[in-house]
């Protein structure tokens, strides 16, 4: 296959997976959203219809309350006069409170008066037969002993769903004892539907449980929220209660919510369905072809105008390179020469064949290429050597010196142990004699300064032991775990205290700029030290006077997130060859180093996923800069 081929494969390739993934994420992303939108103004809607049918409850339990509560209602229960219903029973009592029905029901559970009135037609009507069967001992629609309590909401009739509410007949002041109940109603016909509808601009619908069937697969039998209950006294039980709203689709193009209403005791009685076109749905997905139409014409056009771009700057000149080579291979001669106009990697390309041509270079690279193989086997080989040097070293080392170093470590406890033993003794002397000489010092700097002493003994000890054993981990290659949380700081303040007494040996002016704020970073503490240290003795080496200068400066790089420690010094410097091998284990230029001290150091900043960087000008001095990256879990 041409490279031509290959390049309208490649692109059209390119094209297909972006459209192919443009799609994808278009339809997974704005499709949830555009069913969660959905979702969420089918769900505003129920609960529209809901708070409307808690709100029609609630004006008909005031109505009923407003009654009950009454001194006239009160003697009327009692002796059913007829002024009574002259005066608050007539047509404008029911058309004004939007009324089907009243029933008054005395103690004994007797109807005492009732009345019904065709809102629709303005004329009287009985009251339903199915309710008045209701009204009798025991029912727990009459309210004869409760007497702050207000039983309000849904109620099935086979007439069809009503607002009911019942109250006990009382006092003006809502005092007792109960004489009898008040019932009150109004029907949820079509014309009752259609007002709600207007009222909410949703349209619903309203069906018995038993006819509606399971919402989505089953009824909830103890629903979730309360539509309205009793407002004053929550131990009867609510008028009302609704379950959660359930959406589901209806097919590709309706969505229904449903919510199942209880009646006034919390028993599921009717399904409320809210049905809803999914206008948006449909919009989205038009919107979604018109998108990919568009990204497909003008993918097409930009890829014909990719593939015209390459042909003339890259297909159309590789094309006319590779036809000259296959001439100058069949003419079997050098004298030939092609010429490219341009400066990009293709122009390149043709000076070098040129150049190529000119010199005959095989030879030579076949001899260099064997030199550079010979050299790497050297330098395989003085590794490999060193290495072995290095294992002999660390068991020397091993034996030598952690032998004593375990008798010091041992001692210096007995001492530090003799010290606090004998200090009350010397203590007591130093008040009743005065001051005195011990160990060539006045007791009063000694009792200072010994324990100070014996305790970097200790410290001194520790320390020895941890550099044999990094030399053990770096001849094994075993990284130490990096589980502290190293502070750059803190490491550097210890590191200067550990070197004051040395750093003063080489120089007057050694600074340490420690910056604000700067964040931890996973690592091991002690190693960290050891590169401070490492490079803060190698900065007071390489000065050549008291006067000249070591400076410590650490800051946080924000750009990059990491923690930057440069150590620069007003030393000799460094040449450039030499800065070429530093690092390189057993390389150094002091006269009786190992030239393990900037190995180890490069090896720790490497384990710690850190950069190690070196800037030197002879006679100058050197800036050495380590960068720790922070890492945040």
């Amino acid at each position: 296959m041409t490279l031509r081929k290959k390049t309208l494969l490649i692109i059209a390739s390119a094209f297909f997976a972006l459209c192919l993934f443009a799609f994808t994420l278009a339809s997974v992303i704005l499709r949830g959203q555009a069913d969660r939108y959905e979702t969420v103004h089918i769900r505003q809607n129920v609960e529209r219809i809901l708070f409307a049918l808690d709100d029609e409850a609630d004006k008909l339990a005031s109505t009923t309350s407003d009654y009950a509560a009454w001194d006239d209602s009160y003697r009327f229960v009692e002796d059913a006069n007829s002024e009574y219903i002259k005066s608050n029973m007539a047509k404008a009592t029911f058309t004004t409170n939007n009324l089907n029905f009243m029933v008054f029901v005395n103690r004994e559970a007797k109807i005492v008066y009732a009345r019904g009135f065709d809102l629709e037609e303005e004329k009287e009507t009985a009251v339903s037969e199915n309710l008045l069967q209701q009204i009798k001992p025991g029912s727990p629609l009459l309210r004869n002993d409760v007497s702050t309590s207000t039983l309000e909401g849904i109620y099935a009739l086979p007439e069809g769903a009503v607002f009911l509410a019942a109250h006990p007949i009382l006092t003006s002041e809502n005092k007792g004892p109960v004489h009898g109940t008040l019932l009150a109603g109004r029907l949820l016909s079509k014309v009752e539907i259609g007002t709600l509808e207007r009222r909410t601009r949703v349209k619903f619908a309203l069906q018995p449980v038993l006819e509606a069937g399971p919402v989505e697969g089953e009824i909830p039998e103890a629903p979730t929220e309360k539509f309205p209950a009793d407002k004053d006294n929550d131990t009867d039980a609510p008028a009302a209660n609704i379950s959660s709203i359930r959406v589901k689709m209806l097919n590709a193009n309706t969505m229904q919510g449903v919510a199942v209403l209880s009646d006034l005791f919390g028993k599921p009685a009717y399904v409320l369905q809210v049905n809803m076109q999914r206008d948006f749905h449909r919009s989205f997905i038009t919107s979604l072809n018109y998108f990919l139409l568009c990204f497909i014409l003008t993918g097409i056009l930009i890829a014909y105008l990719i593939h015209l771009l390459l042909e003339k700057t890259v297909l159309g000149r590789l094309s006319r390179l590779s036809k000259f080579l296959k001439s100058v291979r069949s003419a079997d001669t050098l004298a030939e020469r092609i010429e490219m106009p341009g400066t990009d990697e293709i122009a390149s390309l043709a000076q070098e064949v040129n150049g190529m041509l000119q010199q005959i270079e095989s030879n030579f690279l076949i001899r260099q290429t064997s030199e550079e193989e010979a050299r790497l086997r050297q330098h395989q080989l003085l590794q490999a050597e060193k290495m072995a040097s290095l294992g002999t070293l660390v068991s020397g080392v091993a034996h030598e010196i952690n032998n004593p170093n375990h008798f010091i470590l041992s001692n210096v406890g007995t001492l530090q142990k003799t010290w606090q033993d004998i200090a009350p003794i010397l203590e007591s002397y130093y008040r009743e004699n005065g001051d005195f000489v011990i160990g060539g010092l006045r007791y009063t700097e000694a009792r200072e300064h010994i324990p100070a002493q014996l305790q970097d003994v200790h410290d001194g000890s520790l320390r020895i032991k941890s550099i044999v054993d990094e030399l053990r981990a770096y001849a094994r290659e075993q990284p130490a775990a990096l589980v502290e949380e190293v502070n750059i700081n803190r490491t550097v303040t210890a590191a200067a205290t550990l070197l004051h007494s040395q750093i003063q040996k080489y120089t007057e002016r050694f600074e340490t700029h420690l910056g604000k704020d700067i964040p931890t970073f996973h690592g091991n503490a002690q190693r960290i030290e050891r590169v401070v240290l490492n490079l803060i003795q190698n900065a007071c080496q390489a000065l050549t006077g008291h006067e000249k200068s070591v400076i410590v400066t650490t800051e946080y790089d924000f750009s990059s997130g990491e923690a930057v420690l440069i150590v620069r010094d007003e030393g000799t410097g460094i040449s450039h060859d030499t800065l070429e091998r530093i690092g390189t284990p057993f390389f150094t230029t002091k006269s009786g180093g190992l030239g393990l001290g900037l190995s180890i150091t490069a090896e720790i900043v490497h384990e710690h996923g850190g950069t190690l960087t070196f800037e030197s000008v002879l006679d100058e001095g050197t800036t050495v800069t380590v960068r720790f990256p922070i890492i945040r879990g």
